[in-house]
């Protein structure tokens, strides 16, 4: 497997390169099958239920783009779903994805 780095910006806006992991591409692949998780789902399928762990990935992978969050309330669970950035990485790793009956597989 490749090493995919995205530039992130942190809060001194100094960018530095998030590398993907195995369990990053798992979890994207699980979000382009089921379309929408929360972050509780992920944290209990790919963080062993340890949803600090969860939580702090979520957001570095959020913070690259290659996962979105619908817009809620503060008591509403986060609901998180594959962006066209994650799926480019997707297909980048030539994984087989298929959406509305039409084939994507990488490059």
């Amino acid at each position: 497997m490749s090493a995919v780095y995205s530039p992130m910006t942190r809060p001194d806006r100094r960018p530095f390169l998030l590398q993907l992991q195995a369990r990053d591409l798992a979890l994207l692949r699980g979000l382009f099958e089921s379309r929408v998780m929360t972050a509780e789902h992920i944290a209990m399928i790919y963080f062993d239920g340890r949803s600090e762990a969860g939580k702090k990935r979520l957001q570095k992978l959020k913070a690259a783009g290659f996962v979105g969050e619908r817009t809620r309330r503060a008591f509403q669970p986060s609901v998180l779903f594959l962006t066209r950035k994650g799926l480019g990485v997707l297909q980048a790793e030539r994984c087989s994805c298929r959406v509305s009956g039409v084939q994507y597989a990488g490059a």
